[in-house]
């Protein structure tokens, strides 16, 4: 797995990933968005992301 740090330009920050995934030999591209984070929602369903699957956490004290 090559984890790569998002940059602020949103363009950017997926086209190097995808890029180097490519020449790599990876499958895909997975990212972690927050719930909340809707305009980026729609940003990635346009760049053709899809849902697959809902990240669940909760704490242990």
């Amino acid at each position: 797995m090559v984890e790569i740090v998002a940059a602020t330009d949103a363009d950017g920050a997926l086209i190097a990933p995808q890029w180097l995934g490519r020449v790599r030999g990876a499958r895909s591209l997975d990212l972690d968005s927050g719930p909340r984070r809707q305009q980026a929602h729609g940003f990635y369903f346009c760049e053709g992301f899809a849902i697959t699957s809902f990240y669940f956490k909760k704490a242990l004290s």
